[in-house]
């Protein structure tokens, strides 16, 4: 496999990248995130077309590294969280299907660490 640079020309000045400004790339993924069908890792198909975007619930970062294994992705975590995901969300591709592995608990978006609540 080889690596080859753009043969392109953009203009960049013509795109528009508002969409990566954090804020509004947070609500985007929030939004994709929240509309996302709730599977089972079982229950992911194994040959589809096309069947959207699906979200895989973990509660702790031991489930986390279970699921992962399981699912043949990275495990590794750091400060509880996984290295390859965004705001505890690792987002994979299985066939046409959008996976996110997603925590069930909150994730500091500048430390990308756990956020411990206390009551």
């Amino acid at each position: 496999m080889f690596l080859c640079g753009l043969q392109v020309k953009v203009d960049w000045q013509a795109i528009n990248v508002q969409w990566l400004d954090q804020r509004q790339y947070d609500l985007i993924f929030a939004n994709q995130l929240g509309a996302a069908l709730e599977v089972e890792p079982h229950k992911i198909p194994v040959q589809s077309k096309d069947c959207g975007d699906l979200r895989i619930s973990y509660s702790s970062p031991k489930e986390f590294e279970r699921l992962a294994k399981q699912l043949g992705l990275m495990t590794d975590l750091k400060a509880g969280v996984p290295r390859t995901g965004y705001l505890g969300v690792v987002t994979f591709r299985r066939g046409a299907c959008r996976i996110f592995l997603a925590p069930t608990y909150a994730v500091d978006s500048e430390t990308q660490s756990i956020v411990i609540e206390y009551s």
